[in-house]
């Protein structure tokens, strides 16, 4: 029997920031799938919930507390928020990854006029009920009204 830690739901993110004078950054990383996260999964697969209705990804949260001394910080699946405030809080576009049925991504966009003045280090999968799905830091974005940036989330179960 597998226990907590061995659980393989895997995600991964992909930052694309552009500018308006058409220059374009891609980040790709692993996040983390938190263990509120697994616990839907199984609550959603066994019915224990009676209704669904809380445990679906609707929104992506992003602040500004997930670095320090400019080191990312360590995600531990036990987290429940971020590590500071949210500064940003986005509805997520959901699909199924017409290539991989396992694999979800979870879209959003950071507009021109989203944050700005933000560094945004961090950011979180959230489910309808209010709890973390899924979480991840990342090396300062200093948010500009010259930026858009399009976040691509994919959690694949595996």
């Amino acid at each position: 029997m597998k226990n907590d830690s061995q659980i393989e739901c895997e995600g991964f993110y992909e930052i694309i920031i552009e500018t308006i004078d058409g220059d374009k950054t891609e980040i790709h990383r692993k996040n983390t799938v938190l263990k509120t996260g697994r616990l839907a999964l199984v609550k959603v697969i066994t019915a224990e919930t009676g209704t669904y209705t809380s445990l679906y990804i609707s929104r992506i949260i992003f602040g500004t507390n997930g670095t320090s001394g400019g080191q990312t910080k360590f995600v531990d699946v036990n987290r429940t928020g971020l590590f500071g405030p949210t500064v940003l809080d986005k509805t997520v576009f959901a699909s199924i990854d017409s290539l991989n049925s396992t694999q979800a991504i979870f879209s959003t966009i950071v507009t021109y006029t989203d944050a700005n003045g933000s560094t945004l280090n961090e950011m979180a999968l959230v489910m309808n009920d209010g709890s973390l799905y899924s979480m991840a830091t990342f090396g300062d974005i200093v948010k500009t009204n010259t930026m858009q940036i399009t976040f691509n989330w994919r959690i694949n179960y595996i």
